[in-house]
């Protein structure tokens, strides 16, 4: 199992483009990822899970992966917050 913490550093905070980008690069990999917030745990490859959390600009989320392919997910969640801007 792996996490990483990220800050939204998107001043709109995660919008409905974003948790469908994040969902589509989840989707691709058979490890279960999570997404943490707050007390609140969601599926990152559920578009409506990760919009249903509210993330405001600065939110501290937490993503975990647990399966074969968890570190290859988790660079490449990494670097899709990073590179669209969502999260660092």
């Amino acid at each position: 199992m792996m996490e990483k913490a990220f800050t939204i550093t998107d001043y709109s905070g995660l919008q409905e483009q974003s948790a469908a980008k994040l969902a589509e690069v989840a989707s691709k990999f058979t490890s279960r990822l999570n997404l943490e917030y707050e007390d609140k745990m969601v599926d990152l490859k559920s578009e409506m899970g990760l919009i249903s959390l509210g993330l405001e600009y600065q939110s501290g989320i937490t993503i975990i992966a647990e399966g074969k392919d968890e570190r290859d997910a988790m660079t490449v969640i990494e670097d899709t917050l990073m590179t669209t801007n969502i999260a660092k």
